[in-house]
């Protein structure tokens, strides 16, 4: 899981939720868990996409580059299977069950660990290592 924080760049999280939390605070007071969740997705898993997606295309010119080596992380081949697998779970956009989801963590070394229902349509799903 730290290599995943690594890769989604933390510091620049604010990028994406900053606007989206001016934007809520301009018009609602009280909003859904849905509103709150969608800004939890602005965090780790949108920041994922964008900036490892980057990683798994950018590697010959990563290895030139000092900060990946200092405060970034450069993607190293043991660790490109877990990356595109946590993409593909994060973004698949596809609604799956909790049978499906343990399969696909199971595949990338990991276990569903549980599952947090919400009261809208969305189940959140906790996995971590073996």
């Amino acid at each position: 899981m730290r290599h995943l924080l690594r890769v989604s760049r933390p510091r620049f999280w604010m990028y994406l939720l900053g606007p989206y939390m001016v934007a809520l605070a301009a018009t609602s007071l009280r909003p859904p868990i849905e509103v709150w969740l969608l800004g939890l997705y602005l965090t780790l898993p949108a920041n994922l996409l964008i900036y490892g997606v980057n990683d798994l295309f950018d590697v010959d010119t990563d290895r030139l580059n000092p900060k990946k080596r200092d405060y970034e992380n450069l993607l190293v081949p043991g660790k490109r299977r877990g990356l595109i697998t946590a993409i593909l779970l994060l973004e698949s956009g596809r609604e799956r069950s909790t049978e499906e989801f343990a399969t696909l963590l199971s595949q990338a070394g990991l276990e569903l660990e549980r599952t947090i229902p919400t009261p809208g349509p969305i189940t959140l799903f906790l996995g971590g290592q073996r």
